[in-house]
């Protein structure tokens, strides 16, 4: 879940976040992001399982979650739980320095 979590963090996903986040006043988003892969690292699918309470940043939050795809190689014993990860989401953008 770590190596996910990192794949996660690339800060050029959350670009289009930035726009959505000043127009909604927020300097910080929260939400959890259930993704199952297959077991090369491809990407099956990414529900949002906690809601950041931003309908826009919960649907960007999906498709950063597939632009991410392929992910490590999920190890093997984890095909018992369908290579199925919850991943908690914090996103504070950088400040611009002045």
């Amino acid at each position: 879940e770590l190596k996910l979590l990192n794949k996660l963090a690339e800060d050029e996903l959350y670009d289009p976040f930035h726009d959505v986040m000043e127009r909604k006043n927020k300097d910080r988003v929260n939400y959890v992001i259930t993704l199952t892969l297959l077991s090369n690292g491809a990407i099956k699918s990414a529900q949002i399982k906690l809601k950041s309470g931003i309908e826009e940043i919960d649907y960007l939050a999906k498709q950063t979650a597939y632009r991410a795809s392929p992910y490590p190689a999920p190890p093997p014993e984890d095909m018992n739980k369908g290579f199925k990860y919850d991943i908690p989401i914090i996103y504070q953008p950088l400040k611009e320095k002045q």
